[in-house]
C-alpha cells in the first residue's frame, strides 16, 4: 500500500511544532489518513491494540518478521489462532499493531496464549 505525504496539509502548534500530518493513500479512495502526535495520550494508550491488518499468508508474516528485526522493532513470535496466524509488534509509543493472516488453517481450540502480547488471553 503506497502513501504520499501531503505537506501543505500538515498542522502546527502556535510555536511551529508539527503535530499532525496528512497522507494520501490511493487504496483508501478520496479519504486521507491523518497521523497525530500527542505524547500525553500516547502514554495512556501503551499496550492498546488499535489496528489489525490482514496479510495474505503465514509466509508474509515471516517476511514482516525479517523486516521488523532489521528495523529493531520489538515483536512477538507468530501465534496460532483459532483459524489463522497472528504477529504483534509495538509502535514507538508502545501501542500494539497486529498482522493477521487471510490464509486459514483448520479451526482449533489449541491457540497460543501470551500475557504480554495477547493480554493473557488466547486468539
Amino acid at each position: 500500500m503506497s502513501a504520499s505525504h501531503l505537506l501543505a496539509l500538515d498542522q502546527y502548534t502556535a510555536r511551529g511544532q508539527r503535530y499532525a500530518a496528512q497522507l494520501s493513500m490511493p487504496a483508501l479512495g478520496p479519504a486521507c489518513l491523518e497521523l497525530r502526535l500527542d505524547h500525553h495520550e500516547a502514554k495512556h494508550a501503551r499496550g492498546f491494540e488499535a489496528v489489525t491488518w490482514a496479510v495474505k499468508s503465514r509466509g508474509e508474516l515471516q517476511a514482516w518478521i525479517e523486516w521488523l528485526d532489521v528495523k529493531g522493532v520489538k515483536r512477538s513470535k507468530i501465534f496460532t489462532g483459532k483459524v489463522g496466524w497472528l504477529l504483534v509488534f509495538e509502535d514507538p509509543d508502545g501501542r500494539f499493531l497486529r498482522l493477521h493472516t487471510q490464509e486459514l488453517h483448520e479451526m482449533t481450540t489449541k491457540v497460543d496464549r501470551d500475557d504480554y502480547w495477547l493480554g493473557g488471553g488466547g486468539l
